[in-house]
């Protein structure tokens, strides 16, 4: 972990965006915690950044973890994930890579258990939910949502071609992108 930030930026007013949260949000009703998994690019951030402008009562915290975060010390990994669980706060983990460390592993989990009440700790990553914390999905005290929840339908890239007065065909469109 190198960068912690309060908050996410705004997202950009020039964009036009598709509200895919429907699926983060029904896995956050059910959850203590939630792993979003999906290629780069393919609007983990963004749906997490969508569904937190639709909910500003949230109150969050945003950890980016690097590849190198196994070298980092993991009293200061810690002491940064307990202050915001205990402050009653929502921790958003990004970046989360495929190995993890067994001593974050071990933070992870024990993060989750200690959760009351309206307090989540989201998972971001480019990767399926790391082996290590497969049990904590098992036992239901992880929800997921995939990249194929975030695909775009045709009536959702037949918006967005309008939105950019584009004269690509949707059909030929999704069948290049898969959506």
């Amino acid at each position: 972990m190198s960068r912690m930030h309060n908050q996410y930026r705004e997202l950009e007013s020039s964009y036009n965006y598709i509200d895919k949260t429907e699926c983060l949000e029904k896995e956050i009703e059910r959850f203590p915690s939630v792993y979003i998994e999906g290629a780069a690019g393919c609007g983990k951030t963004t749906m997490m950044r969508m569904f937190l402008e639709k909910h500003p009562e949230v109150d969050y915290t945003v950890l980016w973890m690097d590849e190198d975060e196994k070298d980092k010390e993991y009293e200061e990994y810690e002491r940064y994930v307990d202050k915001y669980v205990d402050n009653s706060r929502w921790l958003i983990l990004e970046n989360v890579p495929e190995e993890l460390p067994l001593h974050t592993v071990g933070m992870i989990k024990r993060s989750i258990r200690r959760l009351g009440g309206q307090d989540r700790i989201i998972l971001i990553g480019r990767n399926e939910i790391p082996d290590a914390l497969l049990g904590t999905f098992w036992n239901r005290e992880m929800g997921l949502v995939t990249q194929h929840s975030m695909l775009f339908d045709q009536d959702e890239v037949e918006c967005l071609i309008k939105q950019y007065g584009s004269r690509t065909s949707p059909e030929q469109l999704l069948r290049y992108t898969g959506g």
